[in-house]
């Protein structure tokens, strides 16, 4: 996962909706947004782009240098 391809949507009273752009065309079970643990909250949504389709994710656990993200 690279960082740099995680942007902010929207924002409203602490839930945050993410976009990521996957350049490597890697399944959602793959990416480890753990480098990202302190900018992400449970049940943040991320929309994660790849050159195939589009997957939803929603953040189900944050904690230092862990996060989990489960498919919708």
């Amino acid at each position: 996962m690279n960082i740099h391809n995680l942007s902010v949507l929207s924002y409203v009273n602490g839930f945050t909706l993410w976009h990521y752009l996957d350049k490597q065309d890697l399944y959602t079970a793959q990416l480890d947004f753990s480098c990202a643990w302190d900018m992400l909250h449970k049940g943040d949504t991320i929309y994660i782009q790849n050159n195939q389709k589009v997957y939803q994710v929603y953040v189900s656990l944050v904690a230092k240098n862990r996060v989990l993200v489960q498919e919708m």
